[in-house]
């Protein structure tokens, strides 16, 4: 028997489009990000800093409040000693450092060499909130989860590139027709600023089990990369039916660029992220962490479905 679990994990955190524009010309990141096969546009409001400070206790604590719309998060509290001792092999005695607050975005920055020590956006924020990679006091308890839900407006792949040159380094026509087509949910913001990219690797594990001695080329089964990558795409266009996704796929699971016929018994799809899509039909809810509970596609020949596990 043949079974196929996979994971989607963002190789980098959630970005604008407007930051996309920013990001073309960054070799460092291009490099980092080129293993993404996998991407999401979805809409939000923008989430900013609100109130963002720093208060000279200690090495320095960054504090902020997270506003989105009419949504106000607690006081949140973020030490920021981890930076030091990270660069600690990489600054000298006498170098200072200078720290740029702003709404959008808050910057380390080492003065004497213009070196970026630390950067976040309020979405890497809770990215790196998720994962417990930063030391955070928060006053009062903080949903996070009202902070990272989107409206899925498409998805798409890039067989033979990465994700991010896909939808930058040409006129990607999708990204486009949603910039043309749709407004901005806060009246002062920008839809580029409002337009999220979610850029995914994809982990996969093949569960191979055997009854005798005949099935044992069973045993050293492995999928291709690229046929779980096409029929991911395939399936979230057509549960979640996505707006700008002009085609839907409704032969799927059938198909000859997918998994259909690569002989698994079942197969299936999560996020492993604090993010929730949702579309004009269904809502889908990611969880970090491997043994969280998070909604999972699963087929089964020509089954699909949606089984929805998460519990906020």
């Amino acid at each position: 028997m043949r079974f196929l679990t996979s994971e989607l994990n963002l190789s980098y955190p959630p970005i604008s489009n407007q930051h996309g524009e920013y990001l073309l010309d960054d070799e460092e990141v291009r490099e980092y990000v080129k293993q993404s096969k996998l991407y999401m546009i979805a809409h939000r409001e923008e989430l900013i800093f609100h109130e963002p400070n720093i208060l000279m206790q200690g090495f320095g604590v960054l504090t902020f409040k997270l506003k989105l719309g009419e949504i106000l998060s607690p006081t949140i509290k973020v030490s920021i000693k981890f930076v030091f001792e990270t660069m600690k092999n990489h600054m000298h005695r006498d170098d200072g450092i200078e720290i740029q607050i702003g709404e959008k975005f808050i910057r380390i920055v080492n003065e004497k060499t213009n070196d970026v020590l630390y950067w976040t956006t309020p979405d890497k924020f809770l990215f790196d909130y998720s994962r417990k990679s930063i030391d955070v006091e928060v006053d009062d308890n903080v949903d996070i989860r009202q902070f990272s839900t989107f409206e899925l407006y498409y998805v798409g792949i890039s067989k033979s590139g990465d994700s991010f040159s896909r939808l930058f380094d040409n006129a990607h026509h999708g990204r486009l027709r949603i910039l043309s087509n749709e407004s901005q949910k806060e009246s002062s913001a920008r839809l580029t600023d409002e337009l999220m990219i979610f850029l995914f690797e994809i982990d996969s594990v093949n569960i191979n089990s055997i009854n005798d001695i005949s099935e044992m080329d069973d045993l050293y089964h492995q999928s291709n990369e690229i046929a779980i990558v096409a029929d991911a795409e395939k399936a979230f266009i057509k549960l979640m039916n996505t707006k700008y996704n002009k085609t839907k796929y409704k032969g799927y699971p059938n198909g000859v660029d997918g998994l259909f016929n690569s002989g698994l018994h079942r197969y299936g799809y999560s996020i492993n992220e604090d993010i929730t899509f949702k579309t004009d039909i269904i809502e889908f809810n990611g969880a970090w962490g491997y043994t969280e509970k998070k909604d999972l596609i699963i087929v089964e020949g020509d089954n699909i479905e949606i089984i929805q596990l998460y519990h906020s």
